[in-house]
C-alpha cells in the first residue's frame, strides 16, 4: 500500500508491490511497476505528461532499457553485472523542457505555450545553451547491492531506485515495514512513517542501508571533489568512532547519531543537514534538536555567530525592523533576508488588485521598480541589500536580477554527468504583461547600482551576487558572501532517515566559455568590515555619493 500526496495536500491511497528476494527483508520493486508510478508522481507535481517506454531483453541478456522518446534520453539496467547506466542529465526533466540541467524551482525554457517563453512573467531571451556530458554509469556491485532480472521482469531495490530518480523531485518515498509512504520535501506526511514501531536492522539490512548510503553520498554529493573525498566508505572508516554508526550498524539510533555528525559536521557546507530520525529509532525529535546544534560544523558556526552579529546592527539602527524598501535622499535600498513567493502560480501576481511589498519578494521589488520611476523621484542610486539573505526561491531570485541587469542569465552544472546549461530571462517586473524598458534599471541607463552582501548572504543569497560581479555593472559593497552553490538534495536512508545535502546541480557563472563553481562566495568590490556600516544608511548613502 502507497500513502501519496496530491494537490489537495490529502493522502490518497494506491496499491505497489513490494518484493523481498529470497525471504529476505530487503524491498525490491518490478520497474514494470515503479515506472509508471514515478510517471504518475511526476503529473502530480506538474513535470508535464511524460512516456516512459521499458525496452525488456532483447538481443543483450539480462539488460532492461527505460527510454524517453521526447529527448532521446534513456536508462540501462544490466542485471548480470550489475550497473545501472543515465544516458545524461534530463532523463527526469519536465515535459517540454529545451534546459539540458534545471533546478526544480526555476520556470524552464521552452516548456510554456510559446517557445519565445516560459511564462507571462518571464521570458526566455534567448535559447538555453547545452552541453552534454558523459554518461553516469553506477556500479551496484562495488556497493555489494544485488538487481535481479526473472524473464522479461527486472528488481531493483527500492531505496535505490528512490535515490537514482526521485530524491531530485524533491519526493520521499519510505517503506516503514508496513506501508509505502510518499511526501513531497517539506510536507508533513513523511511523518507517517512513525506509526510504526520502532526496532533494529537485521545484520542484512544494516549492511544494505550502509551500502546504499555511500553509493547516493558517492555520485549525487555535489561537493565531493572540493571536500577531497575519494570515497565515502573510506571517509567514514578512516574518522572512526564518531562515524562508525553509519558502517553496517544495525543500531538505527546510533545510525541516526552518525548522520547527523555527518551532515552538519563533516559536510559543513551549509546546505546539508539532518532533518528527521529514522521510523527504526522512533520519532525522538527533540532529543535530535538537541544534538543539532553541538554539531554544527566550524563554517555553519561562524554563519551563524555573524547572523547574530548582524542582526544585532540591523535592530540598533531599525529597532522596528529594517524597511522593504526606503529612500535616504537620492538613494533608495531593498531589503529582504530571503527569496520568497507566495504564489507558485505566477499568474496569480496579475489577478492582484494592488501590490503588497510586506507579502513577498516579487511583489516588493514590483513595488520599489514603481517607486523607484515615480514622477518626481530623486533616486540616483539603488542599493539591494542582501547582507541577511539566507537564500529561498530561486524563481524569485531570477526576478531580481533581471530587474537590475535586464538579462538574468542562470549557469548550471551537473556534476554527476558534467553536463551544462545557461538558461537566460527577462522579467515582467512591473506587471503590466509586457516586458520592455520600463523593467529593467540598467537598460534606463540613469541609475547607479550597488548591492550590499555579508557571510550571511547564502544560497541564492549568494547566486545574485554572483550574477551581479559576472555582469561589471553592478558594484558589491561589503563581505565575501557565504557561498552555497549546488541546489539542495532531500534524501532518505534505506532506513527511512531523512536529510539533506548539497546536490548535484551545481550553480556558477561563466567567463571565457568556462563554467566557475560559486561555493566560495563572490569577493565585494569594496570591503567593509563591520556590521554597523551596512545599516547606518545615512553614512552609507554619504559614502556611496562620493565614489561618483
Amino acid at each position: 500500500m502507497q500513502r501519496c500526496f496530491d494537490d489537495s495536500e490529502e493522502p490518497v491511497e494506491s496499491d505497489m508491490t513490494l518484493f523481498f528476494i529470497n525471504g529476505g527483508d530487503i524491498p525490491y520493486v518490478r520497474i514494470s511497476d515503479y515506472i509508471p508510478m514515478m510517471t504518475e508522481l511526476f503529473s502530480a507535481i506538474n513535470k508535464g505528461e511524460i512516456e516512459y517506454s521499458i525496452i525488456t531483453p532483447g538481443k543483450i541478456e539480462n539488460t532492461f532499457t527505460v527510454t524517453r522518446s521526447d529527448n532521446d534520453s534513456y536508462l540501462v539496467f544490466n542485471t548480470k553485472e550489475d550497473t545501472i547506466t543515465l544516458s545524461g542529465s534530463n532523463f527526469t526533466n519536465d515535459a517540454g523542457a529545451t534546459a539540458l540541467v534545471t533546478v526544480m524551482d526555476l520556470p524552464e525554457p521552452g516548456k510554456g505555450e510559446q517557445n519565445s517563453g516560459v511564462s507571462k512573467m518571464f521570458r526566455a531571451s534567448s535559447a538555453s545553451f547545452n552541453q552534454f556530458g558523459e554518461f553516469l554509469r553506477i556500479s551496484l556491485a562495488d556497493y555489494n547491492i544485488d538487481m535481479i532480472s526473472e524473464g522479461d521482469e527486472c528488481y531493483v531495490p527500492l531505496q535505490t531506485m528512490n535515490d537514482l530518480l526521485l530524491s531530485e523531485q524533491y519526493i520521499y518515498l519510505v517503506f516503514n515495514g508496513e506501508k509505502l509512504i510518499c511526501a513531497a520535501y517539506g510536507t508533513d506526511f513523511i511523518n507517517e512513517m512513525y506509526t510504526a514501531k520502532p526496532q533494529e536492522m537485521s545484520p542484512e539490512y544494516a549492511a544494505f542501508n550502509s551500502n546504499e548510503l555511500m553509493l547516493l553520498l558517492d555520485n549525487f554529493y555535489g561537493l565531493k571533489e572540493e571536500h577531497n573525498i575519494k570515497s565515502f566508505r573510506s571517509m567514514v572508516q578512516y574518522n572512526g568512532a564518531e562515524l562508525n554508526g553509519l558502517y553496517h550498524n544495525t543500531d538505527p539510533v546510533e545510525f541516526d547519531n552518525a548522520m547527523i555528525k555527518l551532515t552538519l559536521e563533516y559536510m559543513d557546507d551549509g546546505h546539508s543537514a539532518f532533518s528527521k530520525n529514522s521510523w527504526m529509532s522512533g520519532d525522538n525529535s527533540e532529543e535530535i534538536n538537541m544534538q543539532l546544534f553541538s554539531s554544527m560544523g566550524k563554517s555553519t558556526k561562524a554563519k551563524f555567530l555573524s547572523q547574530i552579529m548582524f542582526a544585532a546592527a540591523s535592530n540598533k539602527y531599525y529597532p522596528e525592523g529594517v524597511p522593504g524598501y526606503e529612500e535616504i535622499g537620492n538613494t533608495a535600498f531593498i531589503t529582504f533576508n530571503g527569496f520568497t513567493m507566495e504564489y507558485e502560480d505566477l499568474d496569480k501576481y496579475y489577478e492582484l488588485k494592488e501590490i503588497d511589498p510586506a507579502k513577498d519578494t516579487i511583489q516588493l521589488i514590483s513595488y520599489a521598480n514603481q517607486q523607484i520611476r515615480r514622477e518626481g523621484s530623486p533616486v540616483e542610486n539603488v542599493v539591494l541589500d542582501l547582507s541577511m539573505n539566507g537564500g529561498g526561491a530561486a524563481t524569485a531570485a531570477v526576478f531580481v536580477i533581471s530587474w537590475f541587469l535586464g538579462e538574468a542569465n542562470i549557469a548550471v552544472r551537473d556534476v554527476k554527468t558534467g553536463s551544462e546549461t545557461i538558461m537566460s530571462y527577462m522579467a515582467d517586473i512591473n506587471l503590466d504583461g509586457t516586458i520592455d524598458g520600463n523593467d529593467s534599471l540598467l537598460n534606463s541607463m540613469k541609475y547607479n547600482l550597488y548591492c550590499l552582501e555579508s557571510g550571511v548572504s547564502f544560497s541564492c543569497g549568494n547566486l545574485v551576487p554572483a550574477a551581479f560581479k559576472a555582469s561589471g555593472q553592478v558594484t558589491l559593497i561589503g563581505q565575501c558572501s557565504g557561498g552555497g552553490s549546488c541546489v539542495v538534495l532531500p534524501c532518505t536512508s534505506a532506513s527511512g532517515t531523512i536529510f539533506q545535502m548539497s546536490g548535484t546541480k551545481q550553480l556558477a557563472t561563466v567567463k571565457n566559455g568556462s563554467f566557475y563553481n560559486i561555493d566560495q562566495g563572490i569577493e565585494p568590490d569594496i570591503a567593509f568590515s563591520k556590521a554597523d556600516s551596512f545599516f547606518d544608511r545615512k553614512a552609507l548613502t554619504e559614502y556611496i555619493n562620493n565614489l561618483k
